[in-house]
């Protein structure tokens, strides 16, 4: 299971230095945490529907 992360970090860094992209630690793990987020699809209706009572607050 380390290995695996370690594998997906240095794969990561290899991509982001080929595509000359700036880095730091930081930002290099927020991007790994936020690729293996799964949401169930009643999540994602659900922070949908959260989303559209926000701005339905905001517009009125």
């Amino acid at each position: 299971m380390i290995a695996n992360k370690i594998c997906e970090v240095k794969s990561e860094i290899v991509k982001l230095k080929a595509s000359d992209t700036e880095f730091t630690a930081t930002s290099l793990l927020h991007h790994l945490d936020k690729e293996e987020r799964v949401m169930s699809v009643a999540d994602v209706f659900q922070q949908h529907i959260n989303f559209l009572q926000d701005i339905k607050r905001t517009l009125s």
